[in-house]
């Protein structure tokens, strides 16, 4: 069973935009951060955009212990355009989920932490410790409840260290729908 953390506010934490469906906080304190920017230019008189992207989410802890990353580029598009989510997991939601290891091998994710909000699953960060890093062992995954699918879909990756899990983790469990 995943265990389950109750979403709720920091008062004295900054908040920015995750993506287009949620806001997250983090302490300026220890942690650094960018929310996602869509640039909408008018471009040059032909009405090509001129050196114009968006910025993906990213929020980084002072030290590089801990870094969430959201929103992501589209690997098809110069400059960036911004992807919201990626793809969807399977119903009922998977106990774990496949990724590539530090040496290029497929993994599993095999954690989970879910995030509630006024009773309902919103979020479920899939994660592991992979033997084969020492600094920032730990890789995960972020699904979010999309308002356009009503499905579960990809959302952002994290890494960290033993020592930031649980501060990962209160990060996560600011989690908010717009």
């Amino acid at each position: 069973m995943t265990p389950l953390r109750t979403t709720s506010p920091q008062n004295t934490w900054v908040t920015i935009d995750l993506n287009i469906d949620y806001s997250i906080q983090f302490p300026a304190d220890s942690y650094q951060g960018k929310g996602y920017t869509l640039y909408q230019g008018k471009g040059n008189t032909s009405g090509t955009p001129t050196n114009v992207s968006d910025i993906p989410t990213s929020i980084n802890r002072k030290d590089q212990q801990a870094n969430l990353y959201a929103t992501f580029c589209n690997p098809n598009a110069y400059p960036c355009r911004l992807i919201q989510y990626g793809q969807a997991l399977a119903s009922p939601l998977p106990k774990s989920v496949p990724y590539l290891n530090s040496k290029g091998e497929s993994s599993l994710l095999d954690h989970t932490i879910g995030f509630t909000k006024g009773g309902n699953l919103i979020g479920i960060l899939y994660y592991t410790n992979d033997p084969t890093l020492t600094l920032l062992p730990y890789r995960g995954q972020l699904y979010l409840l999309s308002n356009s699918s009503g499905s579960f879909e990809f959302a952002g990756r994290a890494i960290f260290s033993e020592t930031t899990k649980q501060e990962l983790f209160d990060i996560l469990s600011t989690l908010s729908p717009k």
